[in-house]
């Protein structure tokens, strides 16, 4: 709906940091978030409910300079992809329109880790979402990957609305922020 008033254009990927490169798959913007919760009604759509603290707060998961953490990735509307490879963590293609190749994944569950902050998301493991005292960001894990703690997949939706659940053996590893080297965020799908 918003790419159709919007000459099909897909809402913006950006975090709200002042350099508009520094971007960050499970990071929007505060105007992107507006715009999902107008055009879906609601703000808990923009959150898996099983995962626990620091999401599902009223007024979402706001991180100082950069914009609201999400309950999963958004690949659409990030600029300037595929961004460059940095050891075997790959670049994707973000879609930029309602337009682009059907196939490209839009969004992705949140199996994804930053050695730099600590933080694991596992939103699907044997016995549902990893969380460490109540809190789906894992501290204890200090980064690890997703895989490691003990994620066994996750959904991937593409531009043409099609969902799939792809097994964590099938997954890729990709970058998940587009700086920030091994201090950053990656991700697998």
């Amino acid at each position: 709906m918003y790419g159709s008033d919007n000459l099909e254009r897909l809402p913006s990927g950006k975090s709200e940091y002042r350099d508009p490169q520094d971007s960050h798959i499970p990071v929007i913007s505060g105007q992107t978030r507006t715009n999902f919760i107008k055009y879906a009604g609601s703000a808990q759509l923009l959150e898996c409910p099983g995962l626990g603290k620091p999401f599902g707060q009223p007024a979402g998961w706001y991180y100082p300079d950069y914009g609201y953490v999400i309950g999963y990735n958004y690949l659409g509307g990030h600029l300037d992809t595929p961004w460059p490879r940095f050891r075997e963590y790959s670049g994707w293609r973000s879609p930029q329109k309602t337009t682009d190749d059907s196939s490209l994944v839009l969004l992705t569950d949140l199996n994804d880790w930053s050695p730099g902050y600590g933080k694991t998301f596992a939103p699907h493991a044997a016995n549902g979402p990893i969380l460490a005292d109540s809190d789906s960001s894992n501290p204890p894990a200090g980064g690890a990957s997703s895989q490691a703690i003990g994620a066994k997949g996750g959904n991937e939706g593409t531009l043409d609305g099609s969902v799939r659940w792809v097994p964590i053996s099938r997954m890729k590893p990709y970058r998940g922020s587009r700086f920030w080297g091994s201090g950053g965020c990656f991700a697998v799908w």
